[in-house]
């Protein structure tokens, strides 16, 4: 079945969404983002920014759908 798991506030943090992502069919991210001086971009959590390569690392073959509801993700 399907569940949604919402993370928001203090529990926003890089600790308990990334392990979650390899599992979800979809992750929908509403929140701050931008790009640092090397361009790299990130988006803003409470523990702090979650750089783009980190996600590219995860195993998420299985799940197509990311959505980056935030400024400067496209």
């Amino acid at each position: 079945g399907h569940y949604l798991e919402k993370f928001s506030g203090k529990d926003a943090t890089k600790s308990n969404i990334l392990p979650r992502m390899e599992e979800a069919d979809v992750c929908h991210f509403a929140c701050h983002g931008g790009l640092d001086r090397n361009e790299q971009g990130y988006l803003v959590l409470a523990s702090g920014r979650l750089v783009y390569h980190e996600m590219y690392a995860l195993d998420l073959k299985n799940h197509p759908l990311i959505i980056l509801s935030a400024c400067e993700t496209a």
